[in-house]
């Protein structure tokens, strides 16, 4: 999973330097990991949306397996899937790129839920949503209001 930044007009670029984009790129893969967590603890997909429940069959086929913990839980026959998600990519002042990924035991599996192989239903649970979008937005636009009033400092300082 890639996020991309659109900086607002206006916007001191010489006070807004690689180091500083590479954080907020870095915190941004931090807040997307425990959104997609929670969203996932409160059964809700990317969108909000309700994650759709387990067929009875399958919940009878993983009770006989020994899976008693949560056999009608969707996503959660390991916990390696959503528990491992993780930033594999982090972002520095040279490349600024960070990236999430599911564990590489778990991404086939997540590909089907991702897209509905199959009588298998789509389960968004990776990705960025609306929610996740409206926080990273919203943490954006506080960050660089704080660079923007610095720079208006600076700049009556200067003067």
């Amino acid at each position: 999973m890639k996020i991309s930044v659109k900086f607002p007009k206006g916007l001191p670029i010489p006070e807004l330097k690689n180091r500083k984009i590479a954080q907020i790129l870095n915190r941004f893969a931090a807040i997307s990991v425990v959104h997609l967590k929670k969203e996932h603890r409160g059964r809700r997909d990317i969108d909000g949306n309700p994650i759709k429940r387990l067929k009875l069959s399958t919940v009878k086929a993983k009770k006989k397996r020994g899976i008693a913990k949560v056999p009608s839980r969707p996503l959660a026959e390991t916990g390696e899937m959503i528990g491992g998600i993780h930033r594999h990519k982090k972002a520095t002042a040279k490349d600024l790129e960070s990236g999430l990924m599911i564990p590489k035991s778990r991404q086939k599996i997540a590909t089907y839920h991702l897209e509905g192989k199959g009588s298998l239903p789509v389960r968004k649970f990776f990705g960025v949503g609306k929610k996740l979008e409206k926080k990273l937005n919203k943490y954006l636009g506080l960050h660089l209001s704080k660079i923007i009033a610095m720079h208006r400092k600076k700049m009556k300082l200067n003067k």
